[in-house]
C-alpha cells in the first residue's frame, strides 16, 4: 500500500517503529516498540534487540533477539500483543 516501515533506536527499550508513505516520505506513524519507557512506566531492559521485522497488509512483525515476536497493526501502530517471551 505503498508504505515502508523500520524499526529505530539503538536499544529496544528506546526504539520506535515508524510508517512512512513510500511517495513522498513523510510519516504516517510511529510508535514506541512494545516494552520501551515510552511505552510502560518501568521499561523492560530483558526484551534484547530488535532484530527483524516483517510486514503484511495489516500486521507489523518486529522479531527481537530476547526470544519473542511483536506484533503490531499495520493500519495505526498499535500494539496487539507478544508471542513468546515477554
Amino acid at each position: 500500500e505503498g508504505r515502508l516501515y523500520a524499526v529505530y533506536g539503538k536499544v529496544y527499550f528506546d526504539a520506535r517503529l515508524v510508517a512512512l508513505d513510500a511517495a513522498s516520505g513523510s510519516r504516517i506513524w510511529d510508535v514506541p516498540l512494545v516494552g520501551s519507557m515510552a511505552a510502560s512506566s518501568l521499561g523492560d531492559l530483558g526484551r534484547g534487540e530488535a532484530r527483524g521485522l516483517v510486514a503484511s497488509k495489516s500486521r507489523v512483525y518486529v522479531t527481537r533477539s530476547g526470544g519473542g515476536l511483536d506484533v503490531f497493526d499495520a493500519a495505526d501502530g498499535k500494539a496487539i500483543g507478544t508471542i513468546g517471551k515477554k
